[in-house]
Parts: C-alpha cells; sequence; structure tokens
C-alpha cells in the first residue's frame, strides 16, 4: 500500500468536514423550510379568520340597514293609509330580495377568497417540498463527491496513493 502524503491527509480531513457541513447546512435548511410553511400557514389562518369577521360584520350590517327600511315603509304606508296595499308589500319584498341578494354575493366572494387561500397554501406547501428537496440533494451530491473522492478505483488504499508517485510493490 502506497503511504499517503500529508496533502491527501489533508484532503481526506477536507472532504470529510466538507461533508459534515453539508449535511448541517441541510439540516438548517429544512429547519428553515418549516419554520416558513408554518409562517404562511399562520397568515392564512389570519387573513381567512379576519375575511370572515368582515364578512359577518357586512352581513349584520346590511339586515339592521333592511330592518330600518322596511321599518319605514311600513311606516310610510300606514300614514297615508295604503298599509295592506300591493305597493307597500311588493317594496318590503323588493327591499328582502335585494338584501338576499347581497348577502348570497357576499357569501359567494367568501368562498372564492377561501379558495385563493387554499391555492395560496398549495404554493407554500410546494415551496416547502422544493426547498427540502434541494438540501437533501444538495447534501446527496456532497456525499457522493465524498465517496467518489474516497473510494477511487473502489479501493480505499487509492484515496491514499498519489497519481504522480509510483505504488510501491
Amino acid at each position: 500500500m502506497a503511504e499517503a502524503t500529508g496533502l491527501q491527509i489533508f484532503s481526506a480531513i477536507l472532504a470529510t468536514a466538507g461533508t459534515a457541513q453539508a449535511f448541517e447546512a441541510s439540516k438548517q435548511q429544512k429547519k428553515s423550510a418549516k419554520k416558513s410553511k408554518k409562517a404562511q400557514e399562520k397568515a392564512n389562518r389570519l387573513e381567512r379568520g379576519r375575511a370572515d369577521l368582515q364578512k359577518a360584520r357586512e352581513r349584520r350590517r346590511a339586515i339592521a340597514q333592511q330592518r330600518i327600511q322596511q321599518a319605514q315603509i311600513i311606516s310610510s304606508a300606514q300614514a297615508s293609509g295604503v298599509a295592506g296595499s300591493s305597493a307597500s308589500l311588493g317594496a318590503q319584498s323588493a327591499l328582502s330580495t335585494d338584501v338576499a341578494s347581497n348577502i348570497g354575493f357576499a357569501q359567494s366572494q367568501s368562498a372564492a377568497q377561501a379558495g385563493i387561500f387554499g391555492a395560496r397554501q398549495g404554493a407554500a406547501d410546494a415551496i416547502f417540498s422544493g426547498r427540502q428537496s434541494v438540501a437533501q440533494n444538495s447534501f446527496n451530491q456532497s456525499l457522493i463527491g465524498f465517496a467518489g473522492e474516497f473510494g477511487k478505483g473502489g479501493k480505499l488504499e487509492n484515496f491514499f496513493s498519489s497519481p504522480s508517485t509510483p505504488e510501491k510493490n
């Protein structure tokens, strides 16, 4: 077996340290990707909650406004002496239909927004998965490079032999 030179031993130590550092970097990258994913999930939950509160507030406001307008219609109809007329009842019905339509539209907007949040989360999940794959691939490449340097020709002693120095028989 050929004797290892100081440079070859130093190269082996550097390759080992590089592989260890690549492993640690891979772990850190995975950890960062997980934190990023959790932060995105939290932001989506908060935004969804805010949107839900806003929609509920708008619904309550629309219903309260409808009740006020309906009371005004009834009061005006009674003051005019046409309280049970088709005009009064038609105005009340139109008002109810308009409010129901507005609430239905707001709910469809809310459903669309929920779809958007879901798509954002899907994108964040895909980015997370991609970052984990990149980290793993980076580590694997370092390990393969180390193994390639270490194993030259499949023999451990070849790592320590120098191509410029003939082997002793």
